[in-house]
């Protein structure tokens, strides 16, 4: 094909867990809807993966698509037109089994994706098969991914019921959607995608007809094994760390290093001995294979960034996001020379790598997005928790102040203007407060109209300032409906509690006290209680 390496997006999530799949089908217990899902999941993306390298989509193809085959082409490289069109009609073969299994199980499924994970049409088959041009609509290709990759709804719902996130999986309360979401997003988004590796080695042709030879099977087992280890990491250095150890293993090498490859330069994210002269990392066969994005092996006795030579190399990128991001480096002494083979086996574990790496990417977008509160961009309660209990072990000695904020008779508010001014009123707040903190002050939505402050090496005096700038802030608001408030605008209470040494908790707990007391006393104002000590 002639197409330009396209943005890798979302097949770039596909995390390498093959193994994670195969284990329970050999244990023989009964599958899921969710293992239904996701086979459906692995056909699908075989066969788009083949018909894109077959230009069965014309000539706009949608990202999608092409991150998909991006992600994967490794697998169906060398293939000729008759080894494409085997590749479809196994993954049709495959697809026509795994929707017979939905039915059994009496998962509904849409026109799309009945379509797309069943048989590819006589006609096109046929054209393949003449080496004739065929042009498939892409859309539908695109909208089946996307209900797979969302879930399919579970036998007792209908597709369109929007409660339904993913297989047996019910949309969390509104309230607790901000937290919950993106982690139930992610995770299922990665539990259907995380086969898409096994289905892809599990069909790479293998270069003797007569079946795997026992090197062949003993590298599908190492790569299954990485892939294993792998999905269970969702750290990039624990990944990184995993990786090269496994990529030591299968050649045999002496040393290894785990290169990260950024718009900073390179750097060693995991290593095995004193292998590389750190700051020399760039320049040499390094730097050619983060630029060219192609393997390198040779018997080297200049090579800068290694420390003994001569010495044997080979390196070998890893692809995500359409670019490198990292290296798999490897060292064996000169007097054994890496082989095609060896060259060949890191190239098929360095998908597995660039899509763990992914995940982990993902997985801590998603674990920041759940302490994000998604109406006012503030941190959530989640997030206070744990600063809190990392403000508890730190044990600076300095005095931090906590102060709880309530806005007044918001009910009042939201009952004469409606929940959305109700919202807008909130995110209005939440501005005010952040203009009148400190920049190294932190602010949290605590839940419903309350508001948190932890506000750092501060003394009674300046949380005072503090305090009453944040109140008088607010005061100055005008929002529609807000004139009509009891005190003729909107306005907050403030009760703040400042710790020395001990339990932030219990200093929250009387900086509420001291709001209940701003409050009895007539709202909008400050109330500063003792010290924790």
């Amino acid at each position: 094909m002639n197409r330009p390496r396209p943005r890798v997006a979302a097949a770039a999530a596909v995390v390498a867990v093959a193994c994670a799949w195969a284990a329970p089908a050999a244990a023989g217990p009964r599958p899921t809807i969710d293992d239904l899902v996701i086979e459906a999941q692995i056909e699908l993306d075989s066969e788009i993966l083949a018909l894109v390298e077959l230009d069965a989509f014309g000539p706009e193809v949608p990202d999608v698509l092409l991150d998909v085959h991006a992600e994967w082409a490794e697998f169906v490289t060398g293939l000729d037109r008759d080894g494409l069109l085997e590749w479809v009609v196994d993954a049709d073969a495959s697809g026509a089994e795994a929707l017979r299994q939905l039915d059994l199980a009496d998962v509904p499924v849409t026109p799309e994706i009945q379509r797309t994970v069943g048989p590819l049409g006589q006609a096109d088959l046929d054209a393949i098969a003449d080496d004739r041009p065929i042009t498939i609509d892409p859309g539908i290709y695109v909208r089946a991914r996307g209900q797979l990759t969302l879930g399919m709804p579970t036998p007792a719902t209908p597709i369109s019921a929007p409660a339904v996130t993913a297989p047996g999986i019910t949309a969390p309360p509104a309230e607790a959607s901000n937290e919950t979401g993106p982690i139930i997003a992610i995770a299922l988004s990665l539990g259907v995608l995380a086969a898409g590796a096994w289905a892809l080695v599990r069909r790479r042709p293998l270069p003797n007809p007569g079946g795997r030879s026992a090197m062949q099977e003993q590298l599908f087992d190492q790569l299954s094994d990485a892939a294993r280890r792998m999905a269970g990491a969702l750290d990039e250095e624990e990944i990184a760390r995993i990786a090269i150890a496994e990529a030591m293993q299968m050649v045999h090498a002496r040393h290894g290093a785990f290169i990260d490859v950024s718009e900073f330069g390179l750097t060693a994210m995991a290593t095995s001995g004193d292998v590389l002269a750190v700051q020399t990392l760039t320049g040499g066969l390094l730097s050619r294979v983060a630029d060219t994005g192609q393997s390198v092996r040779r018997i080297a006795h200049d090579e800068p960034a290694v420390t003994s030579l001569p010495a044997s190399l080979l390196a070998v990128p890893v692809i995500g996001s359409g670019r490198v991001t990292a290296i798999l480096f490897l060292v064996r002494p000169d007097s054994a020379p890496f082989t095609d083979a060896d060259e060949a086996a890191i190239n098929r574990l360095a998908p597995i790598v660039a899509s763990a790496r992914g995940a982990a990417s993902r997985h801590g977008d998603a674990t920041a997005l759940s302490r994000i509160d998604a109406l006012t961009g503030l941190a959530n309660r989640r997030r206070l928790d744990e600063d809190l209990a990392a403000l508890a072990a730190a044990a600076t000695g300095r005095t931090t102040a906590l102060a709880m904020i309530d806005v007044d008779h918001f009910k009042h508010f939201n009952d004469r203007n409606g929940h959305t001014a109700g919202d807008d009123a909130l995110r209005a707040v939440a501005a005010a407060i952040l203009r009148a903190v400190r920049p190294r002050d932190r602010v949290y939505r605590y839940g419903g109209e309350e508001f948190t402050l932890v506000l750092s090496d501060i003394d009674r005096r300046e949380a005072e300032h503090v305090a009453e700038r944040v109140r008088a802030e607010v005061e100055r608001i005008d929002l529609p409906g807000s004139a009509e408030q009891p005190s003729g605008t909107l306005t907050v209470s403030l009760g703040v509690a400042l710790v020395e040494h001990g339990a932030p908790e219990a200093a929250l707990q009387l900086a509420d006290s001291a709001l209940y007391e701003a409050k009895s006393a007539g709202r909008n104002r400050v109330v500063i209680t003792e010290s924790v000590a």
